[in-house]
Formats: structure tokens, sequence, C-alpha cells
């Protein structure tokens, strides 16, 4: 399920539960959602052969997967009333460096 993250002048913030469970503010009947900002990612510093598949699925989880069904969700509770979804992107996608490895990368990048 999803849950509310927090509210804050008014508005509320929502994100979604373990296992990209569906239930956006608009589609539990607690209201509804004018706008959407996916800035949430992360990944990890660890070299391409350092990898694992369970980390390198975590982090396609945490940068892809959450985004694309936060949009769902958003669009979903939006497309009666209106609203803006902003994604936000990162410089990684162009290669891994010093600071983020190879999974953050390709989630980034849309792999």
């Amino acid at each position: 399920m999803g849950r509310r993250a927090g509210d804050s002048g008014g508005r509320r913030f929502w994100r979604p539960g373990p296992g990209g469970g569906r239930g956006a503010a608009g589609r539990t009947g607690g209201g509804r959602i004018d706008g959407l900002v996916n800035n949430a990612g992360g990944g990890s510093a660890v070299a391409f052969r350092g990898q694992t598949l369970a980390r390198w699925r975590a982090t396609f989880a945490l940068n892809l997967e959450a985004a694309m069904l936060a949009c769902r969700e958003a669009y979903l509770s939006m497309r009666a009333t209106g609203g803006a979804i902003v994604n936000v992107a990162s410089l990684a996608a162009h290669g891994p460096g010093k600071w983020m490895g190879a999974d953050y990368a390709a989630a980034k990048a849309g792999w």
C-alpha cells in the first residue's frame, strides 16, 4: 500500500509503499493530486565487478520502478483534473563515476 510521507503547508506528499503497492492519495479517496516530483534515487559506489544481482535489482527498483509506479498513480488521479509530473534526471546516466557505480548509471539511463 502507498503511504503518505507527510504534510507540508497544505500540500500532501506520497511515496509508494514496499513492493511498489498502489494507493496514491487520489486513488484511496484521500484527496486530489495536483502534481508529482520524482526526485528520489540512490545506488552504490561499487565497481561493476563487485555488483551483485540483488544490489542491481534494488537500485533499479528505487530509481526506475518507483518512479514509474508513482507516475502511473499520479496520472490516474490527475487525468480528470489536470496536474503536472516532473521527473528529475541525473548526469550519472552518462556513465558510472567516482561517487556512483554502474547500477546507478544504468538505472538513471533507463536501461
